[in-house]
């Protein structure tokens, strides 16, 4: 089993979560960066590891997530990042404002790469797009977003409860389960 896994994160909330599911290994972070590719996230997520493995050459892991919404064909999905700086929750509620189909879910990949191996894991979270902006907790689509068969947003409920939910959570706990298996 490994020892250390590094993180390719500048996010700590998400190296912490990391650490807790991946304990005993040790996670630690790196801020290095890699170019973002433009693609399906499972393609940005693999080119991301692939990148700084190539610095780094130690077992590591990048994750990339995004909001998918069913009534636009999966959009902002991979440019999730980009389109929630510019339009912010505010442009998709206004997007949303006249769909009455208001399916989503938040997908997670997380790429895990070593000297011999590359692999993915996906975690995927099924909810609703709300008509208004919720709580103050968590951070990006967070407060728009209602999970599959609960009555508040992740931006309402606390970390622990959004976490055993996440979609990351969901990615990283099959990462757990393949490391322990190794």
């Amino acid at each position: 089993m490994k020892k250390q896994i590094t993180f390719i994160t500048g996010n700590e909330n998400k190296a912490r979560e990391a650490q807790e599911i991946l304990h005993p290994i040790k996670v630690k972070i790196s801020d290095i960066g890699y170019p973002e590719i433009q693609d399906k996230i499972e393609n940005v997520a693999t080119n991301g590891a692939e990148n700084a493995f190539k610095r780094l050459k130690k077992p590591l892991i990048v994750e990339d997530s995004g909001l998918f919404i069913d009534a636009y064909n999966g959009f902002p999905g991979p440019y999730s990042s980009y389109v929630h700086q510019t339009i912010k929750n505010k442009g998709i509620l206004e997007l949303m404002k006249n769909q009455k189909n208001r399916d989503c879910h938040f997908k997670s990949i997380v790429a895990y790469i070593d000297k011999d191996t590359t692999k993915i894991f996906k975690g995927k979270v099924v909810g609703k797009i709300a008509h208004q902006q919720k709580g103050k907790h968590g951070f990006g689509y967070d407060p728009i977003f209602i999970p599959k068969n609960k009555n508040k947003t992740f931006g309402q409920m606390d970390m622990e409860a959004k976490n055993q939910l996440s979609h990351r959570r969901k990615a990283l706990k099959k990462l757990d389960h393949w490391l322990k298996k190794q």
